[in-house]
């Protein structure tokens, strides 16, 4: 009489090539993740900043995007974001300024801004008054790291919101600055 089913070495096989299999859909579904966090990122900021510029058009007031402390702009990036009309020009959300939106930001997300010392975009009702003293661009990397995503926004003369980087020859990821190629910084 013969017996039928599978024996120990054919059951531990199968477990094997199965785990084998998971793990590496698992290792795979994190960088998915990761990249659809970056996207995520990116489309809050592009939406942040254009939400500024056309709010700065249709209220025909100055708008200001910095990070907040005490309701005054501060250059600790790791604070949220918040885009509020400034009436006077004087980079604090006064008492009867209107609070436009704010983005949160997360601590793990690094950031560098240029011109350096200076984390604020005014966007001007008239989109002729981004100006020199007001940043125009910065990093953005999430995690804290060029490989998870990082990308350059690019905010020009009239407001407009674009992403400006490429790989150079290394395969490193490079921003336009001062007419020049550079590398990302973290």
């Amino acid at each position: 009489m013969k017996q039928q089913g599978f024996t120990m070495v054919e059951l531990l096989s199968t477990v094997i090539l199965i785990a084998l299999v998971a793990a590496m859909a698992a290792s795979s579904f994190a960088g998915l993740i990761a990249i659809a966090q970056s996207d995520r990122l990116k489309n809050d900021w592009v939406t942040f900043l254009n939400y500024g510029r056309s709010q700065a058009v249709l209220t025909q007031q100055i708008v200001t995007a910095c990070p907040l402390i005490n309701n005054e702009c501060s250059k600790d990036l790791t604070l949220p974001w918040t885009l509020f009309i400034d009436t006077n020009e004087n980079k604090k959300l006064d008492p009867d300024e209107e609070l436009l939106r704010v983005l949160e930001n997360t601590s793990d997300n690094t950031f560098s801004i240029y011109p350096k010392n200076q984390p604020y975009f005014k966007f001007h009702y008239a989109s002729y008054d981004l100006r020199m003293g007001h940043a125009r661009g910065f990093t953005v990397c999430p995690r804290g790291n060029i490989e998870n995503g990082a990308f350059h926004l690019k905010v020009n003369i009239t407001g407009r919101v674009r992403f400006q980087y490429k790989e150079n020859k290394q395969g490193l990821l490079v921003h336009k600055r001062n007419g020049r190629w550079q590398a990302f910084e973290c």
